[in-house]
């Protein structure tokens, strides 16, 4: 028992190293500014963060900020708990006997890209991942009936970690709630769960304004900015950016525009899935009846981020798929591990030794400031740096998320989608474009500026274009 708690231990220890070695500490877009300004005023109203609020995510976020003080240290600590999570689930899957088939499994965790990016990310979704896993066992392994009614808890505290994971849950939930004998006990335990964040929420924002801001933000993310079926209708391109998500961005897999290192995690993934498939994963792992659960599962959460979720541009709604696409991996692993050949022995631990500098250069990558980062960056110096302050034109997503930043600019909002944006034509004073908005700008001309990051490390404005027009005079630069 003493020596499980020292490896326990350690591992912990090693996630967090892991986690911290590669956080980051800048700002890379809206969502990562409104946990991080959370952290400093939880306000609702302000979307600090938005709703549905992620209570119990930015309570715990808040209580490690106040000791540390550093916003990226703080939501990596978190996201090193969450992957440690992550294995000690997938572990009590496996009838694990030796060290090396334990080392490979906390590789084949802590070294996903998609999970150990977001791990370091200022936001919730690496803890809603490990938290919707926890639910999901405990409902369908079903050990006892005390694990039924944790899970059942636990399912309450999920709605205020990450809300859209619930659906995954929602099958389970049903199952055990029908199958319980103790159906009444079971529903109050989910119900405190969520009255345990919504209660303080409430008392926090108050009733009417929850409500208010329920409705604005739902019907916000169903049919305007929410990258829904509502406002992305192309079946074929939520299809391929959901496979995309998972294949490419969640495991590293070769994708368009890859290097050809991908290559080898690719072989790897193809021979673990091979290895699985011949040692019957599924009949041999799970139960006829815990199969289906899970597979009701998973397909549930497909349908509802296919339709209802921005999978074109925001890889991170299939984190929560991707610990049971790694236990299916490990099966595979955990085979050739039991084999009693060398040759197949060797070939998990070569496969765990490719995914270790791989995802380690796609964390280390995300260290380096996002392409619209550099940007806020430009127009900082510049007006920290000008006599005569700047105007920003751009949109007014990017307007607010410069603003917001404690960066005190005018901004021009315009709409992307017009023919003409703006005149500046006219304008006499130092004028900073970010994006590719037409602009009539009369003889006026600028100094132009790409920044660029790698998409497979956050697809959300991979290149930014920076157009700098200096101050004129009667519409001539100086």
């Amino acid at each position: 028992m003493q020596q499980r708690v020292v490896k326990n231990a350690l591992l912990f220890a090693a996630a967090q190293v892991v986690a911290l070695v590669f956080s980051i500490n800048y700002i890379e877009d809206p969502d990562s500014l409104r946990f991080a300004l959370a952290l400093q005023d939880y306000n609702l109203a302000l979307l600090q963060p938005h709703f549905p609020g992620y209570p119990v995510f930015c309570a715990l976020a808040q209580l490690l900020y106040l000791p540390i003080g550093k916003l990226g240290a703080t939501f990596a600590c978190l996201g090193g708990a969450s992957l440690f999570g992550v294995f000690v689930q997938l572990r009590r899957l496996f009838n694990i006997k030796t060290v090396a088939q334990e080392v490979v499994l906390f590789v084949f965790v802590l070294f996903q890209p998609l999970p150990l990016v977001m791990a370091v990310r200022f936001m919730p979704d690496m803890l809603g991942a490990a938290l919707a896993l926890f639910c999901v066992l405990g409902f369908v392994q079903k050990r006892s009936d005390r694990m039924l009614f944790i899970a059942a808890f636990a399912t309450g505290l999920l709605a205020g970690v990450r809300l859209s994971n619930l659906p995954l849950v929602l099958v389970p939930f049903l199952w055990a709630l029908l199958h319980t004998r103790r159906k009444l006990l079971f529903l109050i335990l989910a119900a405190l769960g969520v009255l345990v964040w919504l209660a303080p929420l409430t008392a926090l924002t108050g009733p009417m304004e929850l409500l208010r801001l329920a409705r604005q933000q739902s019907g916000g993310h169903f049919n305007d900015f929410g990258g829904t079926i509502g406002s992305i209708p192309d079946l074929g391109t939520r299809a391929l950016s959901t496979l995309r998500s998972i294949w490419a961005d969640g495991l590293g897999a070769y994708w368009s525009g890859r290097t050809w290192f991908s290559w080898l995690p690719t072989i790897g993934i193809v021979c673990l899935s091979v290895a699985a498939i011949l040692r019957g994963y599924a009949v041999r792992v799970w139960h006829k009846r815990e199969l289906q659960l899970l597979v009701a599962s998973c397909i549930v959460y497909l349908i509802w981020i296919f339709l209802f979720q921005n999978v074109v541009h925001k890889p991170r709604h299939v984190l929560p798929l991707l610990p049971f696409v790694i236990a299916f991996l490990f099966y595979g692993a955990h085979a050739l591990l039991n084999s009693g050949r060398i040759v197949r022995q060797v070939v998990p631990s070569a496969i765990a030794l490719v995914m270790i500098p791989f995802s380690s250069t796609i964390a280390w990558q995300h260290r380096s400031p996002s392409a619209m980062a550099r940007a806020v960056e430009y127009v900082r110096h510049a007006v920290s740096n000008e006599a005569i302050q700047p105007t920003l034109v751009s949109t007014d997503l990017v307007c607010t998320f410069v603003r917001r930043q404690g960066i005190d600019v005018d901004c021009m909002p315009v709409d992307p989608r017009a023919p003409h944006a703006v005149d500046i034509g006219g304008r006499t004073e130092r004028i900073i474009v970010i994006g590719e908005q037409a602009l009539r700008t009369g003889v006026r001309t600028s100094r132009d500026t790409v920044f660029y990051h790698n998409p497979f490390v956050n697809r959300m404005w991979p290149q930014v274009v920076l157009r700098d027009f200096p101050v004129s005079a009667g519409g001539v630069n100086k």
